[in-house]
């Protein structure tokens, strides 16, 4: 009997060190991530036109950090073209993991579900599906914000010298675990100066709605400046792209390609 109990101790030693080394093995595993950002309008109007500008972020060079988590976990920073052990850090244990990323990477002092953040640069967000332990897994992300593209009529760039400056919020409430953005209650609207093509990076908007009759901004040009008004509801959401056409001659607007603002000349008291 003495003999059958050692036997059965050990068989049962063995497997739990097996386990051991299992889990072991895992959590030692590197996860590399290849990384795509959705082909959206932005993309097409780039390829359209044959435009040599970084319209907006089309991939990920190494040594820039997003922000990973599995789902309900603290997010933990990884680094493109490196070794990242998110294995190691990562707790659950189904077969499955449902893993969620943010670029830019988030605060890690400030811990919580939510993030403020403003307009003006490009927020990204991207979910994926791994098995536990796999090294590699695709990894597809969403432009989060709107980003807001100056055009000519003929819809190539606009290289005049027109200035347009938004009025519009330009603070957000990001959801990390969605990476849905939202106008951050009662934030006072702020002057947004929108960047030509040719002036560098893409200028970015909090996702928002337009309503019919606001007043969004002003162009001006050659001293003459003008209040721009929305001529019916636009909806600004993330995915999409906010184009704003020129008129070479007149410095008339049209956003989105087929809706009409109208332009009144800002009237000024002189004394």
């Amino acid at each position: 009997m003495k003999t059958k109990k050692i036997l059965v101790f050990l068989a049962l030693g063995t497997l739990f060190a097996c386990q051991q080394n299992e889990q072991q093995e895992t959590a030692n595993e590197a996860l590399k991530l290849s990384i795509s950002i959705e082909n959206d309008e932005l993309g097409a109007l780039t390829r359209s036109f044959g435009m040599n500008y970084a319209l907006g972020k089309n991939a990920f060079s190494a040594g820039e950090v997003l922000s990973v988590a599995a789902a309900n976990e603290d997010f933990q920073p990884y680094t493109v073209g490196k070794d990242n052990y998110l294995w190691n850090d990562i707790k659950t244990k189904n077969q499955q993991v449902a893993l969620s990323a943010h670029y830019p990477a988030v605060d890690y002092n400030q811990p919580g579900e939510r993030r403020i953040l403003e307009g003006g640069q490009e927020y990204l967000f991207g979910t994926t599906e791994v098995n536990q332990g796999s090294s590699s897994a695709a990894l597809r992300m969403k432009r989060m914000t709107v980003p807001v593209v100056l055009l000519s009529e003929n819809g190539g760039p606009y290289e005049g010298d027109a200035k347009v400056t938004l009025h519009l919020q330009n603070e957000g409430i990001q959801n990390l675990r969605t990476g849905l953005i939202q106008p951050t209650p009662n934030a006072l609207q702020q002057e947004i100066e929108i960047n030509k093509i040719s002036d560098g990076p893409t200028t970015n908007l909090i996702p928002q709605r337009l309503v019919r009759g606001q007043r969004i901004g002003t162009v001006s040009y050659g001293g003459i400046e003008k209040n721009i008004f929305v001529d019916q509801n636009i909806s600004l959401s993330s995915g999409n792209m906010l184009s704003i056409r020129l008129s070479e001659y007149t410095y008339d607007i049209i956003v989105d390609g087929n809706v009409p603002l109208r332009n009144e000349p800002i009237r000024r008291n002189y004394r």
